[in-house]
């Protein structure tokens, strides 16, 4: 039997008549197998990250089912994930505000301690002395080149689809404003020493993808650079 594929989508989708965007509520495991006649193949579909680690459980054990081995214990409702080494989220939010107030709005320090939790501290190492709040924002949670930057050097980003729809939540509404595509190609290309050709071809293939899935429509309305 051969070992199983597995095909994982965005935890969303978008009405197109209405251009809006929502959360799929539950996850769905595909056996192609059963439905399709297709041997090993198992998709996933709707894949919400505050139940991703339990959807993943059950893929796994579904794996071993069709392989026809007995899984060992999962542990992973007993394992901190990166960053999640919090005794208190509120005391650290508390004191990061306090700290970064000055420098951070509110609503980032809030975002970026429940996003990155005790690697906070290494995202707020890469923000520029110049940077001014939020450099990028759109329809969704705001973004800093700091975090552009610490997707590069700390998460292995090495796309500018990486950053939009994997590390950070900018892209994930639709096909950011071509300002913003610009400033995080820049920021990439400085980190991973791509020519301008190459930020070219990045933006460009950005662009294909969401044509690709039917957002290529930019989110300007909300979207600025200070």
């Amino acid at each position: 039997m051969p070992v199983p594929r597995l095909l994982w989508s965005l935890p969303e989708y978008k009405n197109h008549s209405t251009k809006e965007v929502k959360l799929v509520r539950k996850s769905r495991i595909i056996d192609h197998a059963a439905i399709d006649g297709i041997s090993g193949m198992i998709s996933v579909m709707g894949v919400k990250y505050t139940t991703a680690r339990h959807t993943a459980e059950n893929v796994i054990d579904l794996v071993f089912e069709k392989l026809g081995f007995a899984p060992s214990p999962c542990k992973t409702s007993t394992t901190q994930v990166f960053g999640g080494q919090i005794d208190h989220l509120g005391e650290l939010l508390s004191r990061t505000i306090k700290d970064d107030s000055s420098t951070l709005t509110q609503d980032t320090i809030n975002h970026w301690v429940k996003s990155y939790g005790t690697e906070y501290s290494e995202v707020r190492t890469l923000l520029d002395v110049s940077e001014q709040q939020v450099p990028y924002s759109q329809d969704s949670y705001p973004v800093t080149s700091a975090q552009v930057k610490y997707a590069v050097q700390k998460e292995m980003a090495i796309k500018m689809s990486d950053v939009l729809l994997r590390r950070t939540g900018i892209g994930s509404v639709g096909l950011p404003a071509e300002s913003i595509l610009e400033s995080i190609a820049n920021t990439m290309a400085a980190e991973l020493d791509w020519s301008p050709l190459k930020i070219k071809a990045e933006i460009e293939e950005t662009k294909k993808y969401y044509r690709r899935h039917g957002s290529f429509e930019p989110m300007e309305k909300n979207s600025e650079i200070l």
